[in-house]
C-alpha cells in the first residue's frame, strides 16, 4: 500500500479543531484549557471549552501521572475544581 492511499486517515477534523492554552502554578499541577475554533482560527461559540487536570503523585515505583477532566466553565472555577 501507498503512502499516497492512506493520507483520508491521517486527515485533521477542521470541524472539531481546538486552541490550546496551559496554565500552572509550579507547584501542584497544570490545567490545559482547550478552547473550540473553526478552522479560520476564530472561537466557535457552539462548543463549550474543556478543562483538562495534570498532575503527579510519587509512589514507590515512582512518579504516576495523572490526567483528569475538570467540569468547569471558566478557569477560575477549573482553579478551584483541580483539588476536586
Amino acid at each position: 500500500m501507498r503512502l499516497e492511499d492512506t493520507t483520508d486517515e491521517f486527515a485533521m477534523d477542521g470541524a472539531d479543531l481546538y486552541r490550546e492554552e496551559v496554565y500552572t502554578d509550579r507547584k501542584l499541577g497544570s490545567i490545559r484549557q482547550l478552547t473550540p475554533v473553526t478552522a479560520e482560527g476564530a472561537i466557535d461559540g457552539r462548543r463549550k471549552q474543556l478543562f483538562l487536570g495534570q498532575a503527579q503523585i510519587l509512589t514507590t515505583v515512582g512518579a504516576l501521572p495523572l490526567s483528569f477532566e475538570i467540569e468547569a466553565r471558566t478557569l477560575a472555577e477549573a482553579v478551584k475544581g483541580f483539588a476536586a
